[in-house]
């Protein structure tokens, strides 16, 4: 099984290298936990009709190769988080969830609804992977420094059982005066 998350900042282009993403799989399985794709009256534009898409409200998706047994979990599904469950070969049960930490939220990461799933989870034995654009800075995940929000979120995930598992060193988000 093959998992990516991405923001994709609405961009038409960054949503096409994603579906080729998708499409290249060739009979291999795939998830992409995707923020903010090119979205037109709840269609993802430029999609492989071979694909299934789990919306959530607006600009979170989750999208998988049609290998997967997949169902979506409305419970843990608002404005900025979309949830799903999928069940593998050997019955194992894992939960994804794409989910967004808008900058400007009064409340604090991570959010009641975050927090929710991942108590459901520990107490049903599920594995979860979540990708997000929690929209914090924190050394943790590689950022060059740590802001309020980074730290009330990397207090929570190592409160949890829960793992941060970036790979490479490269910024996942960079403009003129900060990457």
């Amino acid at each position: 099984l093959q998992c990516m998350q991405h923001n994709l900042h609405k961009s038409k282009v960054v949503t096409n290298e994603l579906n080729q993403w998708l499409s290249g799989l060739k009979g291999r399985t795939g998830i992409a936990l995707v923020q903010e794709p090119n979205n037109n009256k709840g269609k993802i534009a430029n999609l492989s009709k071979n694909l299934n898409v789990f919306l959530g409200d607006k600009d979170k998706v989750i999208i998988t190769t049609t290998g997967i047994n997949s169902w979506k979990l409305n419970q843990f599904c608002n404005t900025d988080q979309v949830t799903i469950t999928t069940k593998t070969e050997n019955n194992t049960i894992i939960v994804f969830s794409s989910i967004y930490m808008p900058f400007d939220s009064l409340e604090a990461p991570p959010s009641r609804l975050m927090t929710d799933l991942v108590e459901f989870c520990a107490n049903k034995r599920w594995e979860l992977i979540i990708g997000a654009d929690a929209n914090s800075h924190h050394i943790g995940w590689g950022s060059s420094d740590n802001n309020t929000r980074g730290e009330n979120l990397f207090d929570y995930i190592v409160s949890t059982n829960l793992q941060i598992c970036n790979i490479g060193g490269e910024p996942t988000f960079e403009n003129i005066i900060r990457q």
